[in-house]
């Protein structure tokens, strides 16, 4: 890696890594000066907007080794971003839908323990959490207990809800929806 410079996608888009390839990296600090992250953190301003909402997204056979997908969300209340994950799923997803329909799951479950802590620090939550989640089939699924019949093969838990590198804009798109800013532009 020699001198690392900051290049606008440091890797190739939609690229599949395999866990049995290549060599772990001995100081990731080198990859982070390549990725550009050193100088980037989280600004938390004050919002009047103090309401918890949710984003859940899932990339479906993500893996190529043991074909499993990953799981992700976040939520913030304001500009705060207050709890984020990402997990590889622990079975194998058939379809997006059920990949995401997990994701949502697992987003979901994070959420009822938030409203709850928020709960015990302000007062209780009374409004509905909004989750944004970006597969049309797996809403549909958690809005409507009608297609759950046909989703048999999904375990029962997940019925319990009614890292990949991207392309520049979109990745500077999602990082500042999270609120990640670059420390040294504060000042401009």
């Amino acid at each position: 890696m020699g001198e690392p410079n900051g290049d606008d996608t440091p890797m190739e888009p939609y690229l599949k890594l395999n866990k049995e390839e290549g060599q772990p990296l001995k100081d990731e600090r080198k990859f982070r000066q390549l990725v550009g992250s050193l100088d980037y953190g989280f600004l938390y301003k004050r919002s009047n907007d103090f309401k918890l909402r949710g984003f859940t997204d899932a990339d479906w056979v993500g893996d190529a080794s043991d074909r499993r997908s990953t799981s992700g969300y976040f939520f913030n209340i304001g500009s705060v971003v207050v709890s984020w994950c990402s997990k590889k799923q622990s079975t194998v997803a058939l379809s997006s839908t059920e990949a995401e329909y997990m994701a949502t799951t697992i987003a979901t479950q994070e959420c009822i323990w938030l409203k709850r802590l928020i709960g015990d620090i302000y007062g209780r939550v009374n409004y509905a959490v909004p989750m944004k989640c970006d597969n049309e089939s797996a809403i549909r699924l958690a809005s409507n207990p009608a297609f759950h019949g046909r989703m048999k093969h999904v375990e029962i838990h997940h019925h319990f809800v009614q890292e990949k590198a991207l392309a520049k804009p979109k990745f500077e798109s999602f990082r500042t929806a999270l609120g990640v800013i670059d420390n040294n532009r504060l000042g401009q």
